[in-house]
């Protein structure tokens, strides 16, 4: 398992993020445990998202002042 192919390592995550356990996707114990730390790995490094369907919204704090606000920062 190499975290960089991420191709492969999305096979094994479900739609919410979670990973496939193994009963389910058919793989060893020793493969489980080497595609867990891979998926944890691609997802450190950004190369995979938390989940499939997420994309990262930025936030704006609004400070308490207003658009129309005419004062000077």
């Amino acid at each position: 398992m190499d975290y960089k192919d991420v191709e492969l390592l999305k096979s094994y995550v479900t739609e919410g993020g979670k990973i496939i356990p193994s009963r389910i996707s058919g793989v060893c114990a020793a493969n489980q445990r080497k595609l867990k730390i891979a998926i944890r790995r691609a997802r450190n490094l950004a190369l995979l998202s938390p989940m499939k369907g997420y994309v990262a919204q930025q936030v704006i704090v609004n400070r308490g002042i207003s658009e129309n606000s005419n004062r000077d920062l």
